[in-house]
């Protein structure tokens, strides 16, 4: 499936950063481990497959493309990993934004436009299908320490904002999940708004207030509770680093990047939905990501 004109496709480079994250609290196998150790293998893999089945030049392309600029990275269970790499992260973005000004300048020509995508993955143990979280919130409130041994209680995670403020990414995710419906052929549900300011005592979240796909193995969720732990750490630290969540507290954004997304999606256990129903799933979503990045 590829709707996106070719002349759109020139304009933006789409990029995917895929992070996992490594054991905690003695949780030695970790799933986003393995799906981001085996995405990009099975992304090229997905590749081969269309092509055996002839499949039309725009998918073709559309997988190749999303294939080729997959990297992706595994994450240390702690706030101080989090901080050092999307950091770095950052600081990458940077450095290739003013490499691609310096070519302009050289060849008087313009260059396509880069747009980088954070997809975070993190495992909700309790869960029985895919969250897609809408939002992050600015409150580091563990009830458990993280790998390092940090376990803050009711501390903001930017200072700039007050406690609990809620950051909202400013992906469409209610378009997201439908365009993955789609992908997926699965049934659709209907529409709830996202992002609000709840109650929460520093869980993985299971607030399920939002579109439910559904079949006999997979399902889906628009979630507005990552918990409180370094899920939600890493989302809103991302969001806020990168400035690009389309809301903050309910007051829209005036000024949202347009060279970076975030999205954090929690999955199951591998014993709820198998490796490669996940894996297809994350492949799917990032379809969907790619073709609504086209637009920014």
């Amino acid at each position: 499936m590829a709707s996106s004109s070719s002349s759109a496709r020139e304009k933006k480079k789409i990029k995917f950063i895929v992070t996992g994250f490594g054991p905690f609290h003695g949780v030695k196998n970790n799933p986003t481990t393995i799906i981001a150790e085996k995405l990009v293998d099975f992304l090229k893999q997905q590749q081969q497959q269309l092509q055996q089945q002839e499949s039309s030049s725009d998918d073709l392309l559309l997988s190749k493309t999303i294939a080729d600029n997959t990297r992706t990275l595994v994450l240390e269970t702690s706030v101080e990993d989090v901080q050092r790499q999307v950091d770095q992260i950052y600081d990458d973005i940077c450095k290739e934004e003013q490499e691609e000004q310096e070519q302009e300048k050289q060849t008087s020509t313009s260059t396509s436009t880069t747009v980088t995508i954070l997809l975070h993955l993190g495992v909700h143990y309790g869960a029985q299908k895919f969250h897609i979280e809408s939002c992050a919130y600015n409150n580091a409130n563990f009830r458990t320490s993280d790998e390092r041994g940090f376990q803050p209680t009711n501390e903001p995670i930017t200072p700039s904002y007050e406690l609990e403020a809620a950051f909202e990414t400013a992906l469409d995710v209610n378009e997201l999940l439908s365009s993955a419906a789609a992908l997926l052929l699965l049934p659709e549900g209907s529409d709830n708004r996202i992002c609000t300011n709840g109650d929460n005592d520093g869980g993985d979240g299971d607030n399920d207030k939002g579109t439910l796909l559904h079949s006999e193995q997979l399902a889906a969720t628009i979630s507005n509770d990552p918990g409180r732990f370094v899920c939600n750490y890493t989302y809103c630290y991302s969001m806020h680093k990168f400035g690009c969540s389309r809301s903050i507290n309910g007051q829209e954004c005036s000024s949202i990047s347009n060279k970076t997304r975030c999205l954090f999606l929690h999955v199951p256990q591998f014993t709820i939905v198998p490796e490669q129903e996940q894996l297809t799933f994350v492949a799917k979503l990032m379809t969907a990501i790619y073709e609504q990045a086209l637009n920014l």
